[in-house]
């Protein structure tokens, strides 16, 4: 008997969230990729100041790798699972919700990095360790939710 993983309720919110975080992280640089300066922070220290500079053109560097992570959470989702998934629904579910929620979780901050990078000037740095900070609430509540997920599909 062949399985075909049919995705859940809370898979599904995940991944419309990860839309939702991948729509972002695309409109970041079409808004401010124009009005960003001839050189832009590549690295910040741990202060939120830039610390080391590049190139403009270099952005497009990191936005390809940014849309390649994203691709490469999806395609393990819909390459691999498919055909290693087992019978066992309470397993499988929750795994793809957990991978639904860091693939999310990843592209926003992937987001978050090309903002700070493009409004350099624009942003103080206590401004971006609060952005930063926000950001890691919410990968942990992220967390805490693939816990409970996966703690109700081992039940």
């Amino acid at each position: 008997m062949k399985y075909r993983y049919k995705p859940t309720a809370p898979h599904v919110a995940a991944e419309v969230i990860a839309l939702v975080c991948l729509a972002a992280l695309i409109a970041v640089p079409v808004k401010f990729y124009g009005g960003a300066p001839d050189t832009i922070p590549t690295r910040f220290s741990f202060a939120g100041e830039p610390s080391k500079y590049a190139d403009k053109s270099a952005f497009f560097t990191a936005f390809a790798s940014h849309i390649f992570y994203f691709l490469m959470f999806t395609g393990y989702e819909l390459i691999v699972i498919p055909k290693k998934g087992t019978e066992n629904t309470a397993v499988t579910a929750p795994f793809c919700v957990m991978l639904a929620i860091a693939k999310a979780e990843v592209t926003a901050g992937l987001a978050l990095y090309e903002y700070c990078m493009l409004n350099d000037a624009k942003i103080p740095g206590a401004v971006r360790i609060t952005l930063a900070a926000a950001l890691v609430v919410t990968l942990a509540a992220g967390t805490v939710f693939c816990n409970r997920v996966l703690k109700r599909g081992a039940k």
